[in-house]
């Protein structure tokens, strides 16, 4: 690996709000051979709990068929429901099921306040470091109807 780059909407950045895109972007050499790029990221609580993984080895679609000698990788990452921190992210570069080459926190980023659920609330830090969205339903057997509500 080479170099890394963390963008959001295009524009290069170090922190997003919550619930925006986050792309990471490595460039590699794999010189002297060529290889089939996989990327692997685990991301980090600022505690150094693993929050979750992405690859395109487990993730079906995106495996390249074509060796090739150089290039860039980039994980897309939409609508990422993270609370409000700082996340650090361990990269793995491989060749099909072989890693190649890892580095532990190669990188951190930031997750800004934001309304998530459109409601000007979030749940407290301590409730966890994701959000879920979720629906809910009211059955009101006192009038034998049924509500659903969704946040």
């Amino acid at each position: 690996m080479q170099s890394i780059r963390l963008s959001s909407s295009g524009a290069t950045t170090a922190a997003v709000p919550m619930g925006a895109p986050l792309s990471i972007s490595v460039s590699f050499a794999g010189d002297p051979y060529p290889i089939r790029p996989v990327l692997g990221l685990l991301v980090r609580s600022n505690m150094g709990a693993p929050v979750f993984t992405v690859n395109n080895r487990f993730i079906g679609g995106y495996n390249f068929s074509d060796p090739v000698l150089s290039g860039t990788i980039t994980c897309n990452l939409t609508n990422l429901p993270l609370m409000p921190g700082t996340y650090s992210v361990d990269l793995y570069l491989g060749d099909g099921a072989q890693d190649l080459d890892i580095i532990e926190h190669a990188i951190s980023f930031e997750i800004l306040p934001a309304d998530y659920f459109g409601t000007g609330q979030l749940p407290h830090p301590s409730c966890g470091l994701i959000m879920i969205d979720a629906s809910f339903q009211l059955d009101d057997t006192a009038k034998g109807a049924a509500e659903t509500a969704r946040i």
